[in-house]
């Protein structure tokens, strides 16, 4: 071989060696890049339910519409969660989980948690109810409780959410990953302060039901000798209607909340059937009733500091309780007798239902309406025969009888017979009717 075409020879080869070093050098960024991420989910499908993910009293969906979006939906309670599948993972290179929340329902809150050992779950935040990327040093916080949780490791990701009641209250989740230490989800994130609340945002509804919705019975509530139908028309009603008595009562769903929390209860009862009244009660500790006050006869909102109120039948009933709240309802007779209910409500300590509300004072009477300031009362007739007698009326003496005489076996003034109709018959016994009804 000549001189120059050795040389040419060996120019050809330089250029080669330098284009392809540069080229190394353009993808070797993108390569690291894209390494970064070791698991991730951006929902960019459609899918219903999504795949990779198992579901506990929500819904989730995937739907891709440019960006990919995770729904996920309550269903059956207050709370639920979803779960990923098991995802493997060397702990010591993977650190950082970011989760881009982009829409929370109101009063929804969301947390995640790492689902490891087998059963050990360890949340990474308290609730957070403001939509936008949440960034957590996962690993850190499993070595908190295990230290021994190093190198590879399999385990899940829980996405818990809670709101304030049973409705379709909805997460949307742009994407959660997880990727190299100190890279995190976002360039731009700074680190959520921690709320001091856990159970829900200050000052905001622990537990609600407005009735807005179209079910009869609604989902929620159990009744016993009445009706319940929610209607939404607007704002939302329920209308609690007797059925086979002169009284019964819906009870809600269990509510698991902090009493140290939310204290207040809220009802407004927007309408009362003539001599209808209504009282409301907590359920709890099995099988304890406290009612939170007598029976009231006047449509308008009623707050309550229900905490106070058990506890002064149980001063241990602090921290977080699992109770029911009873709408007691009794009326003068068995009829179609109806309370329409516009919402009713748990609220942080201090706030109410109401700005304007103050707490009704409590009537003395508990077996019947109060009577009408215009009343007086009608002194009772000394004839068990019929109706008082007549301001008018001056009664004629009876004549002295000797043919009758005076039993000497029966005391005085005993009663022979009689029906005071304290029982609930319809017709009641120990009467033949024609061309009329009865009840007792």
């Amino acid at each position: 071989m000549t001189e120059g075409n050795w040389n040419r020879r060996w120019f050809k080869s330089m250029k080669a060696t330098a284009l392809a070093l540069c080229c190394a050098a353009v993808l070797m960024p993108s390569l690291a890049s894209a390494a970064v991420t070791a698991w991730e989910d951006e929902f960019d499908r459609n899918e219903n339910p999504v795949t990779g993910w198992s579901l506990y009293q929500v819904n989730m969906v995937a739907m891709d519409t440019g960006s990919g979006y995770g729904y996920i939906t309550l269903t059956t309670s207050n709370w639920g969660n979803v779960d990923s599948d098991d995802i493997t993972l060397d702990t010591d290179s993977y650190q950082d989980l970011a989760i881009n929340v982009t829409g929370l329902s109101t009063g929804l809150g969301f947390r995640v948690a790492i689902l490891h050992g087998g059963s050990t779950t360890t949340f990474l935040n308290t609730f957070q109810y403001t939509p936008g990327v949440y960034n957590f040093n996962y690993v850190s916080t499993v070595r908190g409780v295990n230290p021994a949780w190093t190198g590879t490791q399999t385990f899940r990701v829980r996405i818990f959410v809670e709101g304030p009641f049973t409705r379709s209250d909805t997460a949307t989740v742009d994407y959660i990953r997880i990727t190299g230490p100190g890279v995190g989800g976002s360039p731009t994130f700074t680190p959520t302060p921690t709320p001091t609340a856990t159970e829900g945002p200050p000052s905001a509804v622990g537990w609600e039901d407005e009735f807005d919705r179209n079910e009869t019975p609604p989902t929620g509530w159990s009744l016993n000798q009445v009706s319940m139908v929610a209607m939404d028309t607007g704002p939302g009603y329920g209308y609690i209607t007797l059925t086979g008595s002169n009284w019964g009562n819906a009870d809600s769903d269990d509510i698991i909340l902090d009493t140290d929390v939310y204290q207040d209860l809220a009802i407004n009862v927007t309408g009362l059937s003539t001599g209808l009244g209504f009282r409301v009660a907590i359920l709890h500790g099995g099988s304890t009733t406290t009612f939170l006050h007598a029976f009231q006869y006047s449509p308008g909102v009623y707050n309550f500091n229900y905490v106070s109120t058990v506890r002064g039948v149980n001063p241990a009933w602090t921290g977080t309780q699992t109770f029911k709240v009873r709408i007691f309802v009794e009326g003068p007779v068995v009829r179609t007798d109806t309370a329409t209910v516009d919402y009713v409500r748990i609220t942080g300590a201090g706030v109410g239902g109401s700005p304007t509300s103050t707490s009704t004072p409590t009537p003395t009477p508990t077996e019947g309406p109060p009577a009408s300031p215009t009343f007086t009362p009608t002194a009772t007739p000394t004839s068990t025969e019929g109706p008082a007698l007549s301001p008018t009326f001056t009664p004629t003496a009876s004549p002295t009888s000797t043919a009758t005489p005076t039993s000497t076996n029966t005391p005085a003034q005993s009663i022979g017979w009689e029906d005071e109709f304290d029982r609930n018959e319809t017709p009641p016994t120990g009467w033949n009717l024609s061309q009329v009804n009865m009840v007792a």
